[in-house]
């Protein structure tokens, strides 16, 4: 766990007290002492984080009440002396920015280059570390969890039935203070979190819901606003209940008639390829709706599962494939890979828990106001549902569309409006094929954020294109450093991978490929904008091995020349084609040694104890 660090506060400078409610005058210049930032139990191997704690009010109208912790974690400037700073919010709402800084550390710098820049990530009250809320026991979120709302037999019934009976559990936990879980009052956080740190203004990245964070930041504190960076723009105010259902479902609808067309035209990509994908997967969904499997250690597999893990791969291009391999493999009789999948969705760890926080999605949005209301007309609404999306709407029924999930505590919730009137430089990105945030709530947002907003269009798929798209990530590079955006509204495309050679199968002829292409691709910090690669896992030292890739390549007909130096493991080496000398394969390898160090030896990771992982590119 993250040192818990506590600097006490001292909470003055107040200029107004009230309700919590940006119609209200409450304080919006409170001074509080500088964080304590130390070494990251949570992180102990990594160098380039500090973890610190930030104590603020629960209600910002009672500035001597109860307090609660929030939790953050820091990239320091290399220099030790910051230009400024850079907060940061992943979305959700329920997200952890502990988690996401630590996880995209790397990325941050390489990919932006604020290495001048203290970069922040937060979890955001109710969230994680900083007091994450779950209404019920890990037992009964694990028992709940993929909760079939359809049911089939008696068990089923059962089981729905003691879910629809649990009445409040929320305000049965946590009283009245879930009423200042809201927006605003992370907004009014981050604020302490700037004083905290010393500096006038924040530059901003947000992502989803967290661009929604951002505009009502911008809003309560226009004049402390450097610059921000809003990618997949979620904007609550004005749908109707009917807009708000029909996005999501045209949304994933889209995402995942893109996926089974995908799949079908690329088979060799695709591991679940056949002439109608979506026929087959319907197939099976129904089947395990209908009669769930079980695995040997009693987990069950129904038809929510697939669902779920499907609607996870929906949000990344990346995860198409992973989603074939799983349902391939469940048909197969295997449900690991798809238990995994939507497991990871939903926060749950092999143990069955949970950690903090299975609630804050619900209890943010409800104490926000930003949750869907109940439809004037459900029957019309359910109908057109169905005929736009028939896909994501086939088990929806009239009651799911009568809103009211959120406990009676939320009744006065009130949406907070984003109007920022600075002139901060501001982009704002939307995505054509994003299923969860339409283009349209991008365009939105821009007309709420001022007058130096540009839009930022990214024609492709996916929620969230910060850090995958290098497009987007020199957008944001030349805004935080130099403040600098589009004069008007640009687009980027999609990346294009480098694709296999036609030649590659003839030449590079080594056993071993079975091993996870997408993660020793990260291992090896292998991009497949700038090369193609594969990876191969040989039993054998990392001598041993390199004397094999020399005889296939050589048996190949192909020339090897030495690197800057003859080690695999330190240098590249080379092989040229004699019939086209312009043609070179480069190989690096990973020797067991190495991979042991670096803890990708099972059974924590994914190599066999004394192999070695040979990385085979062509880079045109």
């Amino acid at each position: 766990m993250i040192r818990q660090l506590v600097s006490v506060p001292l909470f003055v400078g107040l200029l107004g007290l009230g309700a919590c409610s940006s119609e209200e005058a409450i304080p919006t210049d409170i001074k509080v002492d500088s964080i304590d930032w130390a070494t990251c139990d949570e992180f102990p191997d990594a160098e380039n984080l500090e973890c610190g704690v930030l104590e603020v009010p629960l209600d910002y109208s009672d500035l001597e009440g109860e307090t609660i912790e929030i939790s953050l974690i820091r990239i320091p400037a290399a220099s030790g002396k910051p230009k400024g700073v850079v907060l940061s919010n992943p979305g959700g709402p329920g997200e952890s920015g502990v988690d996401f800084v630590s996880g995209w550390s790397v990325e941050f710098v390489k990919n932006l280059g604020l290495e001048d820049y203290d970069i922040v990530g937060f979890d955001p009250r109710g969230v994680g570390r900083s007091g994450g809320m779950s209404c019920l026991t890990d037992q009964q979120n694990d028992k709940f969890n993929y909760l079939d709302t359809t049911p089939d037999n008696d068990d089923e019934q059962a089981l729905y039935d003691e879910w629809m009976a649990i009445q409040q559990p929320c305000t049965k936990k946590f009283g009245q203070a879930l009423r200042f879980y809201t927006t605003e009052n992370t907004a009014r956080d981050m604020d302490l979190i700037r004083e905290s740190m010393g500096f006038e203004t924040i530059n901003y990245l947000g992502i989803s819901y967290g661009t929604y964070l951002g505009g009502v930041y911008a809003t309560l504190f226009p004049d402390r606003v450097e610059s921000m960076f809003l990618d997949s723009a979620y904007d609550p105010q004005g749908d109707t209940p009917e807009q708000d259902y029909l996005t999501n479902a045209e949304g994933f609808e889209n995402a995942f008639n893109n996926w089974v067309d995908w799949c079908e035209s690329t088979p060799d990509e695709c591991s679940y390829s056949s002439d109608d994908v979506k026929a087959d997967w319907l197939d099976m969904y129904n089947a395990y709706d209908l009669k769930s499997f079980f695995t040997d250690d009693g987990r069950e597999v129904n038809g929510v599962v697939i669902d779920t893990a499907t609607t996870s791969a929906l949000y990344a291009r990346d995860e198409w494939g992973p989603l074939a391999d799983a349902l391939t493999a469940l048909r197969d009789g295997d449900a690991t890979q798809i238990l995994e999948m939507a497991d990871s969705w939903t926060g749950r760890d092999e143990d069955g828990t949970f950690g903090d926080g299975y609630d804050s999605f619900n209890i943010i949005n409800c104490a926000s106001a930003t949750d869907d209301d109940e439809s004037k007309d459900p029957g019309a609404l359910l109908k057109k549902m169905k005929e736009v999306a028939p896909w994501y709407s086939r088990d929806y029924e009239l009651n799911w569309l009568s809103g009211g999930y959120c406990e009676p505590v939320f009744d006065d919730a009130k949406l907070f409006e984003v109007d920022y009137q600075g002139d901060a430089p501001i982009v704002v990105l939307g995505g054509t094929d994003d299923p969860s945030t339409p283009l349209r709530w991008a365009e939105e947002l821009v007309s709420h954020m001022g007058t130096r907003t540009s839009l930022l269009t990214f024609n492709g798929e996916g929620h969230s294109q910060i850090f995958i798209s290098r497009c987007v990530d020199d957008i944001a590079k030349e805004l935080f450093n130099f403040g600098r955006k589009p004069s008007g509204d640009v687009e980027c495309d999609a990346d294009v991978p480098v694709a296999k050679p036609d030649w590659w199968d003839d030449v590079v002829t080594l056993d071993g490929g079975g091993i996870d292409q997408d993660a020793m691709g990260y291992y090896f910090g292998s991009d497949p904008v700038d090369s193609y690669a594969e990876f191969f896992e040989i039993e054998g030292s990392a001598t041993d091995v390199f004397d094999e890739v020399k005889a296939a390549f050589a048996a190949n007909g192909w020339v090897y020349e030495e690197g800057d130096s003859a080690d695999p493991v330190t240098d590249p080496q080379w092989f040229n084609n004699p019939d086209d000398e312009s043609i070179y394969v480069g190989v690096l390898m990973s020797s067991p040694e190495e991979l042991e160090e670096n803890q990708m030896v099972v059974p924590d990771g994914i190599v066999q104890r004394g192999s070695s992982v040979v990385m085979v590119y062509f880079w045109p």
